[in-house]
């Protein structure tokens, strides 16, 4: 009876994380497609703007470099450490509403600084900038959602016990 009480529970949350993988495969893929766009409309020289000095693209890009260096850890650390509090959380729907907003504000943070730096490129044309912006490109691929990265975000203890026994 427990056995099949423990089945049936397991689906239940194996459902509930297939549903929440997809919506994290859209917040992922709207990321993608929003440097995508950007990069388009820039390249098709909708915004024709330009800047050749030196004494202004310097500041910005040592702005863009501490921006950068600070967002890419900071994003995915602050994920970490609020994932611990979303594993407190008892109820699985509370639970994994606080991990679809956590996911969409890491993704969010790097998109930002993404657009920052791409900005930066398409401003000064600049390498160093698109440089910074491929750093973050790099660092989402650490964010790319997968039912086994839910299923160890949401409920470590589990698989610890499970790799114990």
């Amino acid at each position: 009876m427990k056995e099949n009480h423990k089945e049936s529970t397991s689906q239940l949350v194996s459902d509930s994380h297939r549903v929440l993988l997809k919506s994290l495969k859209i917040q992922y893929n709207v990321f993608i497609l929003l440097l995508i766009a950007y990069v388009s409309v820039h390249t098709l020289g909708v915004f024709p703007w330009h800047i050749a000095d030196a004494e202004v693209i310097t500041p910005l890009q040592s702005i863009s470099v501490l921006i950068t260096l600070g967002m890419i850890p900071g994003a995915l650390r602050w994920f970490r450490i609020r994932q611990n509090k979303i594993r407190a959380i008892k109820d699985e729907m509370k639970k994994e509403h606080a991990y679809r907003k956590n996911t969409l504000i890491r993704i969010s943070l790097l998109a930002l600084c993404a657009l920052l730096n791409l900005t930066g490129y398409f401003l000064t044309e600049n390498y160093s900038f698109l440089l910074m912006a491929g750093m973050v490109v790099v660092a989402s691929i650490f964010c790319i959602p997968t039912l086994k990265r839910i299923g160890y975000d949401l409920h470590e203890e589990v698989e610890e016990e499970q790799t114990k026994n």
